[in-house]
């Protein structure tokens, strides 16, 4: 197989393994727009660990603008690995139960509450994470992206976004 040949199947493999990952509601590959109807959950059940084309851990979600200015998502994970969180320090974090059990097994709820940015990192194998629109209406997110992330990776930097 040649070197073109393997790019170009590198590429299909890496644009169709974080739009699997993705949902209707937030922005996959070369998307920019979040759409949330309100009350809509969106599931990541990511228990069971597959191979990502891109290689990383997991995928990060990021949107630095929402229509409303302020919105708010209740975020719920069950599983090994919880989610990794950033508001950009906007709004604030309340009504968190967090329980584990004998095995190691993470059951976690919060509300995020009038934030104007988030970046929601799930990992592969790592749980089922849900994200729901709490805000009482419609919302839209702007300015948004996707991408592979490592566990190990350093925090989203949202001065230079």
């Amino acid at each position: 197989m040649n070197i073109n040949v393997k790019k170009t199947c590198g590429s299909l493999l890496i644009f169709v393994s974080l739009n699997l990952c993705s949902s209707a509601a937030l922005a996959g590959i070369s998307e920019s727009k979040w759409e949330f109807s309100l009350g809509e959950i969106v599931t990541f059940d990511n228990l069971i660990k597959r191979p990502l084309g891109g290689g990383g851990d997991g995928v990060s979600y990021v949107c630095s603008k929402f229509i409303p200015k302020k919105v708010s998502f209740r975020i719920t994970y069950d599983g090994s690995i919880p989610p990794v969180l950033s508001t950009g320090e906007t709004g604030v974090q309340k009504e968190r139960v967090r329980i584990i059990n004998q095995s190691g097994k993470i059951m976690e709820s919060f509300i995020l509450e009038g934030i104007e940015k988030l970046e929601f990192s799930v990992w592969n194998g790592g749980g089922i994470y849900k994200i729901e629109n709490i805000s009482g209406t419609k919302l839209e997110g702007t300015n948004c992206t996707a991408g592979f992330t490592g566990l190990n990776d350093l925090p989203f930097d949202w001065e230079s976004y």
